[in-house]
């Protein structure tokens, strides 16, 4: 588990996935990406998902979904 970015969300893993939970311990994003980064302090986290990037907010909506290499 990483710190927690000022959304209040950190980066945890889960069986080999990605996710991010709140600081109560509640997953908020599941744990369902390749990798991913904290978010940054404009509020979005850059993901991965089948080999392919992408980005979302800290809903887990997707900003730019993943379809770049």
């Amino acid at each position: 588990m990483e710190p927690f970015a000022q959304n209040s969300l950190a980066l945890i893993q889960k069986e080999g996935k990605y996710g991010f939970m709140d600081s109560h311990g509640k997953i908020v994003i599941p744990a369902v990406y390749d990798y991913a980064q904290s978010f940054m302090p404009n509020g979005l986290a850059i993901i991965q998902k089948e080999g392919k990037y992408g980005v979302i907010d800290s809903s887990g909506a997707f900003k730019i979904k993943p379809e770049f290499t």
